[in-house]
C-alpha cells in the first residue's frame, strides 16, 4: 500500500504482549543473566519494521497507565477478569521503556486514561489534513478510523501486518466508525469484561445496527423489534448496554495532548553506536544492523527488496549462459564456492517441474536461467532444458566445487530428477542455522535474511499471488521471476558467510561437516527410493476400520441413551459433565476439556469413556494413515516417498514429514496392522535393523555407573527384568510380564527426567509409590542421579547442554523463576544429551551403511529411519551381506563404555520384520 504516514502511533503494551507470546519458547534470553528477552526483541523488531517500511517523520509510543483508568470507577468489574502480567514480562517492558527514553522517542502514559484514549486524542489532534497510522489490534480503535486514519494490526508473528480502514470495517463488520461503540454496547468485550447485551452475538448486533443505525435508536423503537425474545433481552440488558457504550467510547479530549507540539513527536535518528552495541550484546545483531537503515525526517515510502541495487541478470540465450558461466568459473577459481537455487511449480520434489536455476558466487550478484522442460514453457522465452543441461553439467563437473544452498536436499532431488549430476553438497544454510539454534523455528530463508542480514526478501506471494488467484512458477514469465530467484541465491551466499563463522564460534563444525552434511545425499537416496505400499491391503483395512467405528458409535449411543455428534466438543462436554456428572478437568475457552489426558483419567469412571477412547484411536488411525497413505503414493513410482527433515527436533533427531511415518504405533495391534501394508519390491524382503536399549546405554556411558555398565555389557542379561527384580524385591525368575513392563517404563522414564507425578501417571500408580520406585532406582544406580545433578548444574552455569558429538542445545529457562518452566528445563538438560547422542549415532551409522551399499554396488536400499530403527528393501541374495554391513556400522558408530547392540529381522512386510 503506497501511503505515506505523517505520524505513526504505537499501542505499546499490545505490541509488547504480542511479541512476548509470539516468541515464547523460542529460547530468547540475555546471554549474561539468562533472563527472557523475547518481548524486547519482538517489540523492537516490529517497531523498527514499521519505521523501515513507512519512514514516518513523527511517531509516538503510547502505554497504558500502571493503575486502573477512570473506567474502573464507572464499572468496578472493568477488566477484572484479565490475567496478571507474566512475571518475566514486566522487567522487559521496563527495559523497552528505558531504551525508548534514552533514544528520544516520544513515549508516554497518562494516569486515569488508557492508551486508546491517548491514541484517540493524538489522532484527533494531528489527522485533520495528515495521514496517521495506528499500530494496534484493539477493535475499540475502529471508532477512530477516517479517510486520514488507518490501523495496522499484526497478522503473523512479529513482522507482518494487515491494513484496516473504513472500507474493511464496512466489509467485515458492516459498520461505520461512528457505529463501533454501538456495536460494542451490544456484543460487549470479554477481554475487557464489558458486559454488553447477554445473548446478542456479532451477527445479530451488526444486523441491528444496520437497521436502526445506533443504540439509542434501537431503544427508541424497542417495541417494534422482533422476535420478542430478542426484544426481551434488549430491555432486560438496557442498563448494561448503555454502560458498555460508555466504557467502549474513547476519550479524545485530553488536556495533555491539546497543547502538545508536533516537533515533540519527531522520529529521532538511530545511528547512535551505543544503541547498536546494546542490541549486539543482547544477541540481536540483526536489530543492530537494521538501525543503520533508519534516518530521521524521511517520509518517503521505501522498498526493502535488494534487487533494486544488485547485479541480478536474467539469462535469455545460450550464448549469454556460456558467457556467464565462464565469468563465474574465473571468479571461483580460488573460492570454489557457489550458491545454487531452483524454481519449480511444486513443493513436492518428486512431482515438481523444473522452472529455473539461479547461481551466485559473489554478494550482490546472481544469474537466473529460466528453464523450459515442457513445450508450454518454451513459448514463455525460457531456454530448452536439453540444451541448458549439458552446459550446467560441464560446469559442475569439477567435483571440488563447494555447492551451497538453502534446503539444498530439495534442489538436488529436483535436479537429479531432470538429469543433472552434482557433487555432494557442501553447505546448507537452513541446517547450519538450525544447528546454531535448534530451539528456534526461524530457519527459512526470509526469516534468516531478516534476522541475520536485517532486511526483507521479495516474498513468494509477491510473485505468484495468493488465495484462489495464486499461480505456480511455471505460469509466471521469467522477466517477473528473475529478481526473486536471483535474490534467493544471493542471500543464500550471504547467509553462508555469516553462518560459517557462527558454526566455528560455537565449535559445531564437526557435527555439521561430519554428520549433517554427509547425511543429505543419504536422505536423498532414501527419499527417492521410497517404500512400497499395498493399496489393496489398505482398502480392506479401511473397510475393517469403518465397521469397527460403526460398532463403537452404536455402543456409545446406547450407553449415552441418545445419538449425538461424537466429534463435537460441546456435545461431548454436555454428555460427560452435565448428563453423566463425571469429574471435570482443566477448563478451556469453550468449557471443560475433553482432550486425551482428561478422558484417560476418566477411563474407570464410566464404561462410555473406554468406548470414546477407542473411537478416537480408530478415527485418528483411519484418517491419518489408513485412508491418507494410499492417496500419497506417487503415480509414477507407485511408491510412498516421505521427506526427512533435519531441522525440526531440537534434540537432533530426524523427523519424517509428508507423510509422517515415525508415529505409527508399533506395540498395539492397530499399529501393527498398518505396518503390514508396507511391502518390499517384488521378490525382495524388508529388513529391519533396530538398536537395543540405545538410550540406556548412552546413559550408562554418561553416568559411569558401574552396575549399569556391568548389566548392559552382559549380553545374556535382561536389564528390565533385573530392574523389576530389584524394584519388587523378587528373584529374576519370579518377575512377571507386568513387572518387567513397569520396570521398562521406569528405566526409560528416568532418562527423560520424569517427576513423581509423571511416573505415577505413566504407571497408573499413586505418587507415593512412584516416589518409592524412583528412590529404589537411584539406590541401585547412584551414578545416574549423579549424572542428572551434574548435567543440571552444567546447564545452569553455561546455559546449554551438549551431546557426545558436540551438538549444543541452549536452555534459557534453566534459571526461570517459574517452578514448572524450570522443572521442564531440568528435564531437557537431562534428556537432550542422551537423545541427541542417540540421534547422532544412528545418523553416523546411516552414512557408513550408505557408503558401503554404493561401494559394493548392492541393489538393496535403505528406505526408512524410524527412531532407533533402519528399514531396508533387500534382495534375498544380498540379505545376509547387508545385515552384516548394517550391524557392523550401527554397532561401530560410536565407542561407548558399553557395547551398542542391534537386533535384526526380515519379512514380507514391515510388521513381519520385527
Amino acid at each position: 500500500m503506497d501511503i505515506k504516514p505523517h505520524l505513526v502511533i504505537i499501542d505499546a503494551h499490545a505490541m509488547a504482549y504480542r511479541a512476548y507470546y509470539a516468541l515464547h519458547g523460542k529460547g530468547l534470553a540475555d546471554p549474561v543473566s539468562g533472563m527472557p528477552t523475547q518481548a524486547i526483541y519482538g517489540f523492537f523488531r516490529m517497531f523498527f519494521h514499521v519505521l523501515l517500511e513507512f519512514k514516518p517523520p513523527y511517531c509516538a509510543v503510547i502505554w497504558d497507565p500502571p493503575k486502573p483508568s477512570f473506567r474502573a470507577k464507572i464499572y468496578t468489574d472493568y477488566k477484572a477478569t484479565r490475567k496478571a502480567m507474566p512475571d518475566d514480562l514486566r522487567p522487559q517492558i521496563e527495559e523497552i521503556q528505558a531504551i525508548l527514553k534514552e533514544n528520544n522517542f516520544y513515549s508516554m502514559s497518562l494516569d486515569d486514561y488508557e492508551a486508546d484514549d491517548i491514541m484517540g486524542a493524538l489522532t484527533k489532534r494531528f489527522s485533520k489534513d495528515k495521514q496517521v497510522f495506528l499500530i494496534s489490534g484493539d477493535k475499540d480503535c475502529y471508532q477512530l478510523l477516517n479517510k486520514n486514519v488507518l490501523m495496522l494490526r499484526s497478522a503473523k508473528g512479529v513482522s507482518e501486518f494487515i491494513f484496516i480502514d473504513q472500507k474493511w470495517l464496512k466489509e467485515y463488520l458492516g459498520l461505520k466508525p461512528s457505529q463501533v461503540t454501538d456495536y460494542m454496547a451490544l456484543v460487549g468485550d470479554a477481554s475487557d469484561n464489558i458486559p454488553g447485551v447477554k445473548g446478542v452475538g456479532a451477527k445479530m448486533a451488526s444486523k441491528l445496527i444496520e437497521e436502526y443505525v445506533s443504540l439509542e435508536s434501537i431503544y427508541e423503537q424497542i417495541d417494534g423489534i422482533t422476535p420478542l425474545g430478542l426484544q426481551k433481552k434488549l430491555i432486560e440488558n438496557k442498563k448494561n448496554a448503555l454502560l458498555s457504550k460508555e466504557l467502549a467510547t474513547i476519550k479524545t479530549d485530553l488536556a495533555a495532548i491539546t497543547n502538545l507540539k508536533e516537533e515533540q513527536l519527531r522520529t529521532p535518528g538511530l545511528h547512535d553506536k551505543k544503541l547498536a552495541d546494546y542490541f549486539t550484546k543482547k544477541s540481536f545483531p540483526q536489530i543492530a544492523r537494521s538501525l543503520k537503515k533508519i534516518k530521521p525526517s524521511d517520509s518517503k515510502t521505501i522498498k526493502t527488496n535488494l534487487s533494486e541495487k544488485k547485479g541480478y541478470t536474467l539469462i535469455t540465450s545460450l550464448v549469454e549462459l556460456q558467457v556467464a558461466l565462464k565469468e563465474i568459473a574465473k571468479f571461483i577459481q580460488k573460492s570454489k564456492t557457489i550458491a545454487l537455487d531452483t524454481e519449480t511449480n511444486s513443493i513436492n520434489a518428486m512431482e515438481a517441474v523444473l522452472v529455473g536455476v539461479s547461481l551466485s558466487v559473489k554478494e550482490t550478484e546472481a544469474i537466473y536461467i529460466p528453464i523450459a522442460t515442457t513445450p508450454s514453457l518454451i513459448s514463455q522465452s525460457s531456454l530448452p532444458w536439453e540444451e541448458v543441461r549439458p552446459h550446467l553439467q560441464s560446469f559442475f563437473e569439477d567435483k571440488k566445487l563447494r555447492i551451497i544452498g538453502q534446503n539444498i536436499k530439495y534442489d538436488y532431488k529436483v535436479l537429479a530428477k531432470w538429469g543433472l549430476d552434482l557433487a555432494d553438497p557442501y553447505f546448507d544454510t537452513m541446517i547450519a542455522s538450525y544447528l546454531c539454534d535448534p530451539n528456534s523455528r526461524r530457519h527459512g530463508l526470509d526469516a534468516m535474511a531478516y534476522d541475520l542480514l536485517g532486511y526483507d526478501c521479495i516474498s513468494y506471494e509477491d510473485i505468484v499471488g495468493k488465495g484462489a488467484k495464486q499461480k505456480t512458477m511455471d505460469e509466471i514469465p521469467p522477466e517477473a521471476v528473475y529478481e526473486y530467484a536471483c535474490e534467493d541465491a544471493d542471500i543464500t551466499f550471504r547467509l553462508y558467510k555469516i553462518l560459517e563463522k557462527k558454526l566455528s564460534k560455537a565449535k559445531l563444525e564437526k557435527v555439521f561437516y561430519n554428520i549433517e552434511m554427509p547425511l543429505i545425499p543419504v536422505l536423498i537416496r532414501m527419499e527417492t527410493e521410497g517404500v512400497g505400499l499395498d493399496k489393496n491391503y489398505f482398502a480392506e483395512l479401511s473397510k475393517t476400520h469403518l465397521k469397527i467405528l460403526a460398532k463403537l458409535e452404536k455402543d456409545i449411543y446406547e450407553l449415552a441413551g441418545y445419538a449425538f455428534n461424537i466429534n463435537s466438543t460441546k456435545e461431548l462436554q454436555k454428555l460427560l459433565f452435565e448428563n453423566l456428572g463425571l469429574p471435570t478437568g482443566k477448563k478451556t475457552k469453550t468449557g471443560f476439556s475433553t482432550d486425551q489426558n482428561v478422558l484417560e483419567n476418566l477411563r474407570d469412571q464410566n464404561p462410555i469413556v473406554e468406548k470414546l477412547l477407542e473411537h478416537r484411536k480408530y478415527t485418528k488411525l483411519h484418517s491419518t494413515y489408513v485412508d491418507a497413505l494410499p492417496r500419497l503414493v506417487n503415480p509414477k513410482t507407485l511408491r510412498l516417498h516421505t521427506n526427512f527433515s533435519q531441522n525440526i527436533a531440537a534434540t537432533g533427531r530426524l523427523s519424517s514429514v509428508n507423510p509422517n511415518l515415525q508415529n505409527i504405533p508399533i506395540r498395539e495391534d492397530t499399529g501393527r496392522a498398518i505396518r503390514k501394508g508396507f511391502i518390499p519390491r517384488k521378490a525382495n524382503v524388508l529388513l529391519s535393523m533396530d538398536y537395543s536399549q540405545v538410550e540406556l546405554r548412552i546413559m550408562a556411558h554418561y553416568a559411569e555407573d558401574k552396575l549399569l555398565i556391568e548389566e548392559l555389557t552382559n549380553k545374556d542379561g535382561d536389564i528390565h527384568r533385573r530392574t523389576a527384580a530389584s524394584l519388587f524385591n523378587v528373584g529374576e525368575d519370579e518377575v512377571t510380564a507386568d513387572m518387567r513392563s513397569d520396570a521398562k517404563v521406569l528405566n526409560f522414564s528416568i532418562i527423560y527426567g520424569v517427576t513423581e507425578f509423571g511416573l505415577a501417571r505413566n504407571l497408573g500408580v499413586d505418587r507415593q509409590v512412584a516416589s518409592q520406585y524412583i528412590e529404589k532406582f537411584f539406590e541401585k544406580y547412584p551414578g545416574i542421579r549423579k549424572y542428572m545433578d551434574e548435567m543440571i548444574s552444567f546447564a545452569e552455569k553455561n546455559g546449554y547442554v551438549k551431546t557426545l558429538t558436540g551438538r549444543i542445545r541452549e536452555i534459557p529457562s534453566i534459571k526461570d523463576k517459574n517452578h514448572f518452566r524450570k522443572e521442564g528445563a531440568h528435564r531437557i538438560a537431562i534428556n537432550t544429551p542422551i537423545q541427541g547422542t542417540s540421534a547422532d549415532i544412528i545418523k553416523i551409522a546411516m552414512i557408513e551403511i550408505d557408503n558401503k551399499i554404493l561401494e559394493m554396488k548392492l541393489k538393496s536400499r535403505m528406505i526408512l529411519q524410524v527412531h532407533d530403527e533402519l528399514l531396508f528393501d533387500v534382495l534375498l541374495e544380498e540379505e545376509k551381506q547387508l545385515t552384516k554391513i548394517a550391524a557392523d556400522a550401527m554397532q561401530g558408530a560410536m565407542s561407548l563404555s558399553v557395547p551398542l547392540l542391534v537386533e535384526s529381522a526380515s519379512g514380507k512386510n514391515w510388521d513381519d520384520a520385527h
